[in-house]
């Protein structure tokens, strides 16, 4: 599922409470960026896809408290620790089985 879907499909309600931030602008805007920040990191297309996604939803569901003066830069470092955690996770996984 690309973003743009996700985020056509998205309820208003999730919508209106980023607290006035317009979701859908910053996906158009930096979804790339955001992809490539996880991709680097993770090295897998599908991954950093899911990272993607997952970033721009948890805009949604908890927008910043305070303004951001630099977006594109606000959301790589999301996709970027987003995809270090998953890495981490990975890791773990594999030392157990």
């Amino acid at each position: 599922m690309h973003l743009h879907s996700m985020s056509d499909a998205s309820p208003p309600m999730l919508r209106e409470s980023a607290a006035g931030i317009d979701v859908d602008a910053l996906v158009t805007a930096h979804g790339r960026d955001v992809f490539r920040a996880a991709f680097r990191v993770s090295g897998d297309g599908a991954q950093a896809e899911d990272i993607q996604q997952t970033v721009f939803i948890r805009l949604l569901e908890k927008p910043p408290r305070q303004a951001v003066d630099n977006w594109k830069s606000y959301l790589c470092a999301m996709a970027i620790r987003a995809a270090i955690d998953e890495l981490r996770r990975s890791q773990r996984w594999q030392r157990l089985t």
